[in-house]
């Protein structure tokens, strides 16, 4: 069985992990968000005229049209900042369960890096996938009525723990 080591001194430091992560994940999501916009708001799309859904190439031009620009980056707060929690915590994590894993000559084998990454991830869609997405999810949702009940992300979720209690926001994270 190969095993990697990584000299203690060469190891990163756990909160350079989470600075990192976070960082490159902010940068993603704000980069791939209009593609993000609109699958969500295609989820959410009634038939038009036709019968059928409108597609995504309709959702980008009625979007243009009306908003502009900045219409494909409503709700993109909470991507970006759920984003860069998940990254930051999956890397902060991983290295966390990296530390605890490694075998008395301080080296990681293949199944316990497999471990620390099921660990990693386990703990990224706890703590920050299905907030996060449940979050964005309802703010675009809400975005598309006449009298939207959110004003952004941090109002929103207020409204969203307010109204449905702390599980409102971990909606999805267990079968009903």
């Amino acid at each position: 069985m190969a095993s990697t080591s990584t000299p203690a001194k060469n190891r990163p430091n756990p909160a350079a992990s989470l600075i990192a992560g976070a960082f490159a994940g902010s940068i993603e999501g704000f980069v791939t968000y209009p593609t993000e916009f609109i699958k969500t708001r295609s989820q959410f799309r009634s038939p038009t005229a036709t019968g059928k859904p409108p597609g995504p190439i309709h959702i980008l031009k009625t979007t243009l049209a009306k908003d502009g620009l900045g219409g494909l980056y409503s709700g993109c707060s909470a991507l970006v900042i759920g984003n860069g929690l998940k990254a930051g915590v999956r890397f902060f994590s991983y290295e966390k369960f990296k530390k605890a894993l490694v075998d008395q000559d301080g080296k990681l084998t293949g199944p316990r890096s497999l471990l620390a990454g099921l660990g990693a991830g386990m703990c990224e869609a706890v703590l920050a996938v299905t907030p996060s997405e449940t979050i964005k999810t309802k703010l675009v949702n809400e975005a598309m009525k006449p009298n939207p009940r959110f004003t952004g992300l941090v109002q929103g979720t207020r409204e969203i723990i307010k109204m449905e209690g702390i599980g409102g926001i971990y909606r999805g994270l267990f079968p009903v």
